[in-house]
C-alpha cells in the first residue's frame, strides 16, 4: 500500500468537543432545538472566521447531532495561539448555549488528528471525546495533552485554573474556559 496523499495525512493540532447537555428528549422540551442548535453553529462559524490569519490553517467547525467540534491543525510555534483560538470559540458558544438553552460542555485536546469531510479519527479526537464524556458541568477544559503542550504563563485570561465537576474523581486542576 502507497502513502497516503497529503490532504489524507495525520497533522498535530487542536481539537474542542461540545456536547449539549440534555440532548436526550429534547423534542419534548423544547420545540425549536434544531433550530437553536443550527443557529449556534452558525454563530461559533462565524466567530471563527473573525479569527482568520492568526494561524496558518483558518480553524474549522463540524457537527455530528448534538456534537460541536472544532479543528486547528497548527505547527508548533502556533500551538499557544491555536488554544487560545478555541478558548474564545468557547468563550462566545458557552453562553450562546446557555441563552438558548441547550448548555454545552466540553475538552480541548492537543495530537495528532485527520479529517476527512464529518469523519474524524486521530488521537486528539479520542482525547476530547474521552475527555468531554467525563465532564459534569456546562464549560470547557484543557485536557492532559493541551495542559502538557500550552505554557501556562503564556495563557490569557481566556483560560483559568479550575477544578471543574466531573464524573470520576481526578486530582488534578485543568485550566477551563473563564
Amino acid at each position: 500500500m502507497g502513502s497516503l496523499p497529503k490532504s489524507e495525512r495525520m497533522g498535530n493540532g487542536v481539537v474542542t468537543f461540545l456536547d449539549v447537555l440534555g440532548w436526550k428528549g429534547i423534542y419534548d422540551r423544547q420545540q425549536d432545538a434544531i433550530q437553536n442548535l443550527t443557529t449556534l453553529i452558525n454563530g461559533v462559524t462565524k466567530q471563527a472566521n473573525t479569527k482568520r490569519g492568526r494561524l496558518e490553517r483558518d480553524a474549522q467547525i463540524k457537527s455530528i447531532s448534538d456534537t460541536i467540534a472544532i479543528f486547528a491543525l497548527c505547527n508548533e510555534s502556533e500551538i499557544s495561539t491555536a488554544i487560545e483560538i478555541h478558548g474564545e470559540l468557547c468563550q462566545w458558544l458557552i453562553p450562546a448555549s446557555i441563552e438558548s438553552e441547550i448548555p454545552m460542555c466540553g475538552a480541548t485536546a492537543f495530537a495528532e488528528f485527520m479529517i476527512q469531510e464529518n469523519i474524524f479519527v486521530g488521537k486528539a479526537i479520542d482525547e476530547a471525546a474521552s475527555w468531554h464524556e467525563q465532564s459534569d458541568w456546562i464549560g470547557v477544559h484543557l485536557t492532559p495533552s493541551a495542559e502538557y503542550v500550552s505554557n501556562p504563563k503564556g495563557l490569557s485570561s481566556v483560560w483559568q485554573p479550575y477544578s471543574p465537576p466531573n464524573k470520576i474523581r481526578h486530582n488534578w486542576k485543568p485550566h477551563c474556559v473563564n
